[in-house]
């Protein structure tokens, strides 16, 4: 998780993943680890927490709901490929 301060919104904490092992699941460890998020959230003065699921993860879509959590939008998430990483590595040499 990391703190996010938005002009609009103020501040905020944002769960950018969260998996569990497929070993260990059902065990309560995402519920913990969330409510420690919540916790540290608090402790700094965020009033949102808000956590980012990919759509594949429909285990999870069901999970957050019961956590207290509310799907705000559906949004797609385009990447370009810069190169940056080979230029950066010309430099090195």
């Amino acid at each position: 998780a990391h703190r996010v301060c938005i002009i609009e919104v103020g501040l905020r904490v944002e769960i950018l993943g969260l998996v569990v092992s497929s070993t260990v699941r059902r065990k309560g460890i995402a519920r913990m680890l969330i409510g420690e998020v919540e916790l540290w959230a608090k402790k700094i003065g965020a009033e949102v927490v808000s956590v980012r699921s990919n759509t594949k993860r429909a285990e999870a879509h069901s999970f957050y709901p019961v956590m207290g959590y509310k799907q705000i939008k559906t949004q797609a998430v385009y990447e370009k490929r810069t190169g940056g990483s080979e230029e950066q590595e010309a430099r090195r040499k």
